[in-house]
Order: structure tokens, then C-alpha cells, then sequence
């Protein structure tokens, strides 16, 4: 139960961490914001690259936690993240006007879909750079994210202390 907590608190550093550079970088150069506000084609290396480079975070951090006695849990590490990320979703499907396939109207992303996206900032970062469109079952679907790749980190350290 431990590392459920911690990696709840290492997800909540990382989507500080992930606003925060995303207000600097669209904030410090008018090139950098449009590379991510998807303007510029020509650089989308740099898109793929800072995609890639979400996920492999999460593997990362999930090789900071540590390893317990059974390994079939160690995809459940994240397990809160995915749990908080499920009820937030849901409660936002709740009030969208929409159906579950279609893209909620920028009102319900203004009033509903804040808390979700807020707190799957990083998937939605992921998803953004990748021009996927964030239907709200993409959205519950990203929810397992994060915990299936702190996962890997946590079974890759458990393999490497072998």
C-alpha cells in the first residue's frame, strides 16, 4: 500500500511538473509554442520525442518505488491513480451532453472536463503531441496509464536486483 501512495504523490509531482513546462514553453518563445500547438509540421520529431518522452517518465518513476514480496503486484502500484483518474472521468461523463464517442464542446471542457484533464495531464500531453482526440472513453481508457507504466518501471527493477 505503500507505493500506491507514493506513486500517487510522484504522479502528482510529475503533472506539476509537466503544467509547469508547458506554460514556460509556450510562454518563452513564439517558435516553441507553435511546435506544440501543432503549427509547425515540420517539427514533428519533437512532438513523437516529447511523446515518447512522457511515458518513459512513468517507467522511470515507477523504478524509483520499491519492489515487494509478490511481483504480481506490482502492476497494481498505481493502482490509486487509475482508481482517482476512473472516478474522475466518470463523474465528467456523468454531466457531458454529448455521447461517450464525440469530442465534449469547449463549454463542457471549460466546466467538466478540468479535474480529468488536470489530473491526466501527462496522457492528455501524450495524446495532444499525437493529434489523438480525447473522446471521453479515450480518456478512461488513459486512466490505467500511468499505473500499467509504473508498473513496468517496478517490474524492470525487480529484474534488475536479480
Amino acid at each position: 500500500m505503500k507505493n500506491n501512495f507514493r506513486a500517487l504523490l510522484y504522479h502528482m509531482g510529475y503533472i506539476l511538473l509537466c503544467l509547469l513546462a508547458t506554460v514556460l514553453l509556450v510562454l518563452l518563445s513564439p517558435m516553441i509554442g507553435n511546435v506544440f500547438s501543432g503549427k509547425m509540421i515540420a517539427l514533428w520529431p519533437v512532438r513523437i520525442g516529447m511523446a515518447v518522452l512522457i511515458p518513459a517518465s512513468y517507467i522511470w518513476l515507477g523504478s524509483r518505488l520499491k519492489p515487494e514480496e509478490k511481483k504480481n503486484k506490482d502492476f497494481l502500484t498505481g493502482g490509486l491513480i487509475a482508481v482517482l483518474g476512473i472516478i474522475l472521468v466518470m463523474i465528467s461523463m456523468r454531466h457531458s451532453a454529448h455521447g461517450f464517442w464525440s469530442m465534449p464542446s469547449e463549454e463542457e471542457l471549460y466546466y467538466h472536463w478540468q479535474a480529468p484533464n488536470l489530473f491526466l495531464l501527462p496522457t492528455t500531453l501524450t495524446c495532444f503531441f499525437l493529434d489523438i482526440v480525447r473522446t471521453p472513453w479515450i480518456m478512461l481508457g488513459s486512466a490505467f496509464g500511468p499505473s500499467f507504466l509504473m508498473g513496468i518501471g517496478l517490474r524492470w527493477k525487480r529484474n534488475r536486483m536479480k
